[in-house]
């Protein structure tokens, strides 16, 4: 249980906010009967086993264990599993232990329950994305470093209902201003496999025709650009490719 909310933690929380010191994380340990700095060293510990860490020489604490590993592996591959263990752990927190939850039959007359259900699901999955995903960018956006967390999104790169298997998976997000995440979304900008800008045709058209002071501000002069890298989960290599095959308008 305490593996798991650590887990979902460190997903949730910049990694440079990842200390006893964080409020966050005191008010979690105490309800958890640990000590604030026994659970960020714990959270730590997940470090150990990101790629993006890995690659910066970040290797976290030296005491993780195979079970942290296995924590890892098990969640990365399979993010709704998380957010299934988690309620469960939180359930048990706050009222002891839970007998096996299973989804409502879809009978006639459970229908109402199974829809409430999904909804349920469903906002528990967009609530995780969007915390992990901005988390992991330190609320600014990937492409021109806006820092005002009400204008940013946490944008799916395979689209929410192209597949289900990614929506929750934070390595399928990007954390976009509302500009650059609609311009993404319709397909008029992408990233190259090095992660830079790559602007539509119908983009640089509009340019040309209207030489409107936005679109070179917030397109055009960065177009080339190396997003800013993610402290956590780094983009999946097939979820921008997908993006590049089967929404962005290619270019001339």
């Amino acid at each position: 249980m305490e593996l798991v909310i650590a887990f979902y933690q460190y997903c949730i929380t910049p990694y440079g906010h990842i200390h006893s010191r964080n409020s966050a994380i005191i008010e979690l340990a105490k309800k958890l009967g640990r000590t604030p700095n026994a659970l960020a060293m714990k959270m730590c510990n997940f470090a150990s086993f990101d790629p993006v860490h890995k690659q910066r020489n970040v290797k976290g604490l030296t005491n993780a264990s195979k079970v942290d590993e296995q924590i890892w592996n098990d969640f990365n591959n399979d993010w709704q599993k998380l957010l299934q263990a988690y309620q469960i752990a939180i359930q048990e927190l706050q009222f002891g232990p839970v007998s096996e939850q299973t989804a409502p039959t879809h009978t006639a007359g459970h229908q109402k329950k199974t829809e409430t259900y999904k909804q349920v699901k469903i906002r528990i999955a967009q609530s995780f994305f969007r915390s992990s995903v901005l988390a992991n960018y330190n609320s600014q956006c990937a492409i021109c470093r806006i820092n005002n967390h009400k204008l940013l999104n946490a944008g799916h790169i395979i689209p929410w209902s192209d597949d289900e298997s990614y929506r929750a998976d934070p390595r399928n997000g990007l954390s976009l201003c509302v500009l650059h995440d609609r311009a993404f979304d319709r397909g008029m900008i992408t990233l190259d496999k090095d992660l830079q800008l790559v602007l539509s045709r119908e983009l640089k058209k509009m340019h040309t025709e209207r030489r409107n002071s936005v679109y070179q501000a917030a397109f055009i002069e960065l177009e080339g650009r190396r997003i800013l890298l993610p402290e956590k989960f780094s983009p999946l290599p097939e979820a921008l490719e997908y993006h590049r095959d089967n929404i962005f308008e290619l270019r001339d």
